[in-house]
Formats: structure tokens, sequence, C-alpha cells
């Protein structure tokens, strides 16, 4: 069984580097933890559908997932068989893993997941001897771990909570009582089946003689009998029997401990424990978000701490629907959703810089008495690397310094507006997204549901609305962005009844609080430059590319903005990529037409990483019509095939990949070394600047991000800003709004890491 194992991890790995060149990471919550299991030495932890290992030996910490051999995320439940020396991984999705720690050997056991039964769910699971029993919402199902298969399902026509085996017994804990089965029957009939009881009990567990079982109390039960005895009152949230030598049950106040000899053992005192093991004189805590913890008995009888947490650096959860990178290559996420959908995220940000993350506070609620979830897009100061924004989908705008919270703007404070004004719960219904800075370092947002859709937190703190006629109460804006002229484009996610998805763009000509010279425009009818039309129901991402093309990921396929001045004209058309075929016929196919497109980036050779709802993630070519790479759960260690969110580390080459099972990385071919530039990089017009011309200079040929100057012959600095889509803008005057004088200027650029600049020289006539 062990040689087989190692056998197929070491198939799957080869299979997925086959497929999916490049190394891949799988970035997991390792926050809560809930369970853990010591194992000759090791002890496993479960925290947040994810387990790692720590040798207290030699301190070594060892993460488990898909990219290292699992065949799935998202463990929901951890048992261990001593007979076979397996730890038993069973993941939300019902899928099965047999894990032998002692030459890392992975067998998957797909066969339930893949069965025909209409719902799959498994609520527990109880090792005796070399059997594993599953207790789901159907009945009773018996893995036969030494041989790796399923030898009997039991259906029991009520959903089990838990159950185990004893005395040539099966017993089923449900909501309807105790069920038993004697196993020289035919349990096929659930009329075999004979109740036992009204106990509903939540776990149980065999351990030496007899079951032991939580629910309303800690109890064992005879299994001659039948009979439950009770051994302590109060509500156990763990019950632990893994290794066979001690059984361990208790909750945050009382501890009880049963020895080999069934001696009974009682701890009374104020934990934080969702779960406790014993091994060679060591309990091992899963404190929840207080971490994986070593405790041993102190002289009082009681529990002392032995050690710190034993922590991973990742992620707070595994949210990440929305994400965006800086311009020094530092990765935000932010985990949540409009709530249109009815689910409720916890509020979750964070950053990824130098392979590690930093976690945002989360506590908030202390401080707004709001609900803090559903957070929808998150904004660094581009002046200020520790001062951020988030929107959220329920309750407006938050400020953040150093990750701590520093204010929270609604409707009362700010001129954000709730869907339902006229209601006592208005604050809980200000529906806020597509956070994003301009070139001048204003604040923009989405304002959702509501008259005007745009708002910006300018520069000095003060606010703007501004309205946009053609998009005024639409419900579901997600994301914004700014092309090369300044002007801003967003999108609408979802028709209803009443409503458009579509992209609009609004042109405010640089004046944000001057609407006289605004222009606007809402499409979503999307004609082709062949002439067909589509009228998209769900329109999920929204990117630029290097050449400026904007790019628009729809339920269709991707479509393109070639030409984004002439968007707001008549004659508009978007384009659909073609791509030949090659097959002699000159014919052509539209680039993933009909492939719903939920997330675009773009990396720094201007390749198009596309991600889907259900079909994986694609890499097109610079040129648009090769497809590169095609990675998808079956032929890589992708972890789901629905994206999120995307992201591209231009320093590194790695692309980070947000989806609904959690964060991963991608380290393939790095394209290009970005925010490299030279002196002949630069673009500089006018120049001369001469009397008779009043607008701006323009700087071309720049890093997204790069930070440039404009200084004297002497250094003084005339003024200064960072780039936007390739260039730099200035008004030809310095930092109090007056004209400058004639004279020699320089152009010094640098970027980001400072690692590059260049110097350019400007004259100016006056």
């Amino acid at each position: 069984m062990r040689k087989l194992s190692a056998l197929l991890i070491i198939l799957v790995l080869a299979a997925a580097t086959a497929a999916a060149a490049g190394r891949w990471t799988y970035y997991g919550a390792f926050h809560n933890a809930l369970q853990n299991i010591p194992v000759n030495g090791t002890v496993f932890s479960l925290c947040d559908g994810s387990i790692f290992s720590y040798s207290p030996g030699d301190t070594e910490v060892r993460v488990y997932d898909k990219t290292t051999g699992l065949s799935d995320v998202d463990i929901k439940l951890m048992a261990y068989c001593p007979e076979q020396q397996c730890l038993v991984l069973v993941y939300d999705n019902s899928n099965i893993d047999l894990f032998f720690p002692d030459n890392s050997g992975i067998v998957n056991i797909p066969q339930y997941m893949n069965s025909s039964l209409a719902d799959k769910t498994i609520n527990d699971i109880s090792v005796v001897g070399s059997n594993a029993y599953l207790a789901t919402n159907t009945g009773v199902t018996v893995m036969n771990i030494e041989r790796g298969e399923f030898s009997n399902t039991y259906q029991l026509e009520t959903a089990v909570n838990t159950c185990t085996f004893a005395g040539g017994k099966i017993y089923a804990s449900t909501a309807k009582g105790m069920f038993v089965g004697n196993t020289d029957d035919n349990l096929l009939d659930p009329s075999n089946w004979t109740a036992a009881g009204t106990g509903n009990y939540k776990k149980m567990r065999t351990f030496g003689a007899n079951i032991y079982a939580t629910g309303a109390g800690f109890f064992k039960i005879d299994p001659a009998t039948g009979e439950a005895s009770l051994l302590a009152t109060g509500t156990p949230v763990f019950l632990n029997a893994d290794n066979g030598n001690t059984l361990i049950c208790g909750n945050g106040t009382a501890i009880h401990i049963v020895d080999n000899s069934e001696n009974l053992t009682t701890i009374t005192q104020k934990n934080s424990f969702k779960y406790l093991s014993l091994a060679s004189g060591t309990y091992w805590a899963s404190c929840g978000y207080a971490g994986l913890r070593p405790y041993r008995a102190g002289q009082a009888g009681n529990l002392e701490e032995a050690g710190g947490a034993i922590a991973i650096n990742s992620p707070i959860r595994n949210y990440c629907a929305f994400m965006n990178i800086t311009p020094s290559n530092r990765v935000l996420v932010a985990g949540g959703t409009l709530n249109y959908n009815g689910l409720n995220y916890e509020g979750t940000l964070y950053y990824y810089e130098n392979n590690r993350f930093f976690n945002f506070e989360d506590s908030i609620t202390q401080y707004t008495t709001y609900p803090y979830r559903n957070l929808t897009g998150i904004a660094e100061d581009p002046d200020d690397p520790t001062h951020h924004f988030a929107t959220s989908g329920e309750t407006g705008l938050y400020e953040f310094r150093n990750g701590r919270y520093a204010a929270h703007y609604d409707n009362s404070n700010s001129p954000l507006a709730s869907a339902v004004p006229k209601s006592s719960q208005s604050h809980m219904y200000v529906r806020t997204s597509g956070l994003t800075y301009d070139a001048e370092g204003n604040l923009w947002m989405l304002n959702n549901e509501v008259d005007t859709v745009v708002r910006v937190r300018l520069k000095d703190g003060s606010w703007q609305s501004i309205y946009v006629d053609e998009v005024s109460g639409y419900p579901t804006f997600d994301h914004l962005l700014f092309d090369r002229a300044g002007r801003a484009w967003f999108t609408h996610r979802r028709t209803t009844s009443s409503h458009h998805a579509g992209v609009a763009c609004l042109d405010y000509n640089g004046t944000i609080t001057d609407p006289s010279d605004d222009r606007s425009y809402f499409r979503y009818t999307f004609v082709n430059q062949d002439g067909t039309s589509y009228n998209p129901n769900t329109v999920n991402a929204l990117a630029i590319d290097n050449n400026g093309y904007i790019w628009v990921g729809t339920i269709e396929g991707p479509f393109v903005i070639t030409n984004p001045d002439n968007f707001m004209n008549s004659g508009f058309t978007f384009t659909q990529v073609k791509v030949p075929r090659n097959d002699g016929t000159n014919n052509a196919d539209y680039l993933l037409t009909g492939v719903p497109v939920s997330a675009i980036a773009v990396d720094a050779a201007n390749r198009k990483w596309i991600g889907t709802t259900g079909n994986g993630l694609y890499l097109i070519s610079e040129d648009n019509i090769e497809t590169i790479s095609h990675f998808t759960t079956e032929n890589s260690p992708l972890v789901s095939d629905n994206i999120l969110s995307l992201a591209v580390n231009n320093s590194t080459g790695e692309v980070m990949i947000g989806t609904d099972r959690g964060l991963m990385g991608f380290m393939g071919e790095k394209t290009a070394e970005p925010n490299k530039i030279s002196d002949d990089d630069l673009k500089i017009y006018p120049n001369p600047v001469r009397p008779d011309y009043y607008g701006d200079v323009t700087i071309e040929g720049l890093p997204y991000g790069a930070e440039v100057k404009i200084t004297t012959t002497g250094g003084q600095v005339v003024t200064s800003g960072k780039s936007s889509n390739g260039e730099f803008k200035w008004d030809v005057r310095d930092a109090y709004g007056n004209d400058v004088g004639s004279g020699v200027y320089f152009v010094l650029v640098s970027t980001g890491n400072s690692k590059h600049g260049a110097r350019g020289r400007l004259v100016v006539i006056r």
C-alpha cells in the first residue's frame, strides 16, 4: 500500500509538471487552528482547511497542499488510523485522501465524491481498527483504509451526525435518536437498524471497550446494553481518541481525560481550546486564531503553556475576490463581495510583499458597531504606503494607517449614499466598490444603487460627487481604471430586470470639481468589428494593456476597446480578437468566444492572463492570437477553475491568482525586467515650450508608477509626481500654480525600487 501511494504521488506531480511548467504555490490561510493529531513525534495541524506539520525536536514546519501532492483543498475532517499509520483527510467536497506521513505517500479515494448520491455531505469520521466510519447526510459509509476502498454504504434515510463501531455493531446518532445495526444482519435494509434511545450526540468515539459521546454533556455508552451514563455536564466542543491511548473531551471551561484504564480526570480552567491532544507528555491545543500551542500539566493539575504559538505567515482567510498591485509590486487583496448573491464574507484585507503577508486589523465592529464584511476593494495612498482605504459592499469606506483602523465614512459623514435612505438601517446599505487612485492622488470609488454613482475623495480630504446619467441607480459596479488620457472606465457586473451589464466611460476633462465639461457613455450592447451584436448579461473584468487598449471580460468572452478615443462616438465597435485556425481554410475564431471571463491581468510582455468561471486560467500571447497555456485543476496544481482576481508582479514574474478556494501564485518565465528605463526612453513634447503654447508638457516612455521630478538647473524641485499608464503631464507651473520662467529644466525619473532611472532636459521659452 505504501509503495503504491508513493508511486501515485510521483505520477501525479510529474503530470502536473508536464502540463504546467513553472512553480506553483498555494498561499492558503493558516490562522484558525481547529484540530491537531500527533503522529510519531510530529504534530499535524488543521487550520482553515489546510494542514501543516510541526516537529518539536528540530522545529521543522512543513506545509501540505495540492502543490505538494494532496489531491484537493479545503480539508473538512481529519482522523488517524494507528493500525495503518495513516491520516484520513476528508475534503469539503467529500473527496478523500489517505496520507502516510512516514513517506509522504498519498492515495486519493474519490469514489464517494464521484458517486451518484444527491447529497454527499460527510459530517464526521471515526476510525476503528482499519476501518473509517463516515457519518453522512444519508447514512453511514464504511471505508477500508488498508485496501483503500469503500466496503459498504448504508442508507438510513436521515442525516447522521456521528457514528462508530463497537461490539460487532455500528452506532449512528441522528436528530431522530440513536440507531444501531448488527453487522451480522443485512444492514443495507434500513429496517434492520434498531432505534436505541433518544441521544442526539454530536461526536462518538470508540475507546477501549466502550463508546464515548458528546452532546448535551459527556457520556459513556455500554455497547453491550446501549445504556448511556453521564460523565460530565456542559457542552463539549471536541472529542479526541486518535492515538488510542488517551481520550480527551472538553470545552472552554473543563477538560476531561480518560486513560487506557478508563480512569477519568477532569481539569477545570478557562481556555480557548478548539481541540486538544496528548503526545509524550505534551498537550497540543488548537486555539482557533491563537494558533497551535503546546501545554504541560502544572503542579496544581492544570495545564500551563509550554511555548508560543506555532504559526505560519499566511493570509488571514482564503478570500481573494479583489486584487490589485502597486507600482512597488505590493499585491493588495480584498476578500469580499457586493453581496447581491446573499453571501457574507468576514472583513478581510491583506497585502503580499517580499514573500510575506501582512493582515489588516479586522476587529472593526468594536469601533463602528456595524458588521465589518464584504470588502470590495483596497487602495494604497501613492504618497504613503502605510495609508490605505477599503470599500465595503454594505457599509461604505474604511480608512487604515499601518494596517489599523483609522476612520469610517458612510451616509452620515460623507457624500456616500445609502440604497435605502429612508430606512432606519440605511447605514447598512452604503454599497461601495471600484476603489482606485488617479494620477493626481485623488481617491475614486463607485457608490452602487444610488443616483450619483461616482464619488471622489480629493487629495485634500474633501469630497466630490460626479453624476453619470446613463447609470444612475445601477446596483453592481465593481471595477474602475483610468486610461492614458485620464478618462475613468468602469463596469456594471450584471443584467437585471431594469439594469444592464456593460462598460462605462467618463471623461471629466481633468476637472473633477467642474461638471460642465464632463462627457460620459455607457454601452451594454457590444457590436464587434463584423457587425455581430451581443448583450452579455455579466461583465466581470476590466484591464488596460501596454498598448493602451481596454480589455473587458464578459460571460461571452473577452472584448477589446482598441480605440478608446472613439468609445462615445456613433459607429463605435468592440474588437473580438480573431485567432486563425491554420487549417488551410483562412478561417478564424474569436478568442475564447463563449468562455465566461472573470479576471484579466497584463504582464510586462503585454501577454494577457485571463481567468474564467469554471474554465481555469489562460495565458495569451502578446499578439493575442496564441494560447500559450491553459491551466485547469486537471492538468496543473490550480486549486479551482473559478478565478476571481489576478495580478502580475513584473519584478519577479509571479502571477497571483485569486480563486474561490484561496490564493495561488504561479512563477513562470520572467518576461521582462520591469521598471527599467534609460535616457533614450524618455519622450518629452513639446520641447521646447514656446511662448504661444498653453497646454501640458507630456513625458512618455515611463514605467508604471515611476517617480518624476522636474527641477531647475540648480536642483530646486518645481513639481513632482508619479507616472500613470506610461506618461506624466506637467502644466508648466510650479507647486504654487505660477507659470515657470524661461530656462532649462531637468526631468528626473526613478523607479519604485530606485534601481533604475533616467534624465531628460526641457527648455521653456517665455
